[in-house]
């Protein structure tokens, strides 16, 4: 390292998952100067129990009620010394390279103002909804370009200056959404923002069906196309790609097909009836193939349960975020 690096940990209520991720925080290869626990409001005491693992490790109180992590991370950023920051949310926990792997486009060319990551392709948390929904996020990221378009805060880096610039994150996100997204539309002004595909750690987290789908809807689609009004190049970034557009297309052209059989078959006879079947076949195949390598994910760490829980879970996401 030829810069000083501030880690910056939001939580509130962090739990066990808090200790794992300032741990392996503390092993990492590329060692932070300050490790800065942004305790967002928490009643469980977790983040004062891990104040005392090391030197490096404060806890900075944000208030007594849960602001937000778009605060939480600001407060803290305020308070940070390192000329790089780094932020690492408190339920992901990073292997021994990840830290320095993550950071290294920054110290290599100057014109580099942020860097992020993605999970890791092994999710502890067992479960269709939460491999799935893990796995989901671990191959958008690998299959992103390695010139980024958008920011993500769960595991990423940004020169302090850069950060200083343009002005943090947005507070009128109170609570977890797409504020770092909307962050990485001004972090593109100021310079380049990298895809470090190397970069990965391992999400703690344990999904639900309805967490997952309650997060994706209300925190996720939702905002991402209002910002998308305004930032058009969105709507050709990370799951919005133009071949998650055209997935998308294909699950809806297999629940059109489905819905229109009966009438097929009781109108058009065995010839309509294999025309439509001939069509959902192959708007399957296509959607398939564009998804090959999550549903190899899926079926490699779920087996076939896995493969058509998830399977399903993405077809009806498609559904509901348009790609």
């Amino acid at each position: 390292m030829t810069a000083s690096l501030s880690v910056i940990v939001p939580t509130f209520n962090g739990g066990a998952t808090l200790g794992r991720c300032v741990r392996g925080l503390l092993a990492s290869e590329t060692t932070p100067s300050e490790i800065l626990i942004a305790d967002d409001g928490s009643t469980d005491g977790s983040a004062d129990e891990i104040a005392h693992l090391d030197d490096r490790v404060r806890v900075i109180r944000v208030g007594d009620t849960p602001s937000g992590p778009a605060n939480a991370r600001n407060v803290a950023a305020a308070e940070a010394t390192g000329e790089l920051i780094a932020f690492v949310d408190a339920d992901v926990m990073v292997s021994p390279d990840t830290i320095g792997t993550l950071v290294r486009p920054m110290l290599d060319d100057a014109g580099v103002v942020a860097t992020f990551g993605s999970y890791d392709d092994d999710p502890p948390a067992p479960g269709v909804a939460s491999r799935y929904a893990n796995l989901r996020h671990h191959w958008v990221h690998q299959m992103a370009p390695h010139e980024g378009s958008t920011f993500w805060s769960g595991l990423g880096a940004v020169r302090r200056g850069a950060f200083e610039e343009a002005g943090g994150f947005d507070l009128a996100f109170g609570k977890p959404s797409i504020e770092d997204v909307e962050l990485g539309q001004r972090l593109r002004k100021l310079g380049g923002i990298r895809v470090v595909h190397g970069a990965q750690a391992t999400h703690l987290k344990r999904w639900t069906v309805a967490s997952l789908w309650r997060t994706d809807v209300l925190a996720r689609a939702l905002p991402w196309a209002e910002l998308s009004v305004e930032h058009p190049e969105l709507c050709t970034s990370l799951n919005a790609q133009p071949t998650q557009m055209l997935a998308a297309l294909c699950v809806a052209a297999i629940v059109a097909g489905i819905a229109a059989l009966p009438a097929a078959a009781l109108f058009g006879g065995v010839g309509a009836t294999v025309l439509v079947l001939g069509a959902i076949v192959a708007a399957a195949l296509v959607g398939g193939v564009i998804n090959r390598k999550l549903l190899g994910l899926l079926l490699k760490r779920g087996g076939i349960r896995g493969l058509i829980g998830g399977g399903l879970l993405h077809a009806v996401y498609y559904l509901y975020s348009g790609g």
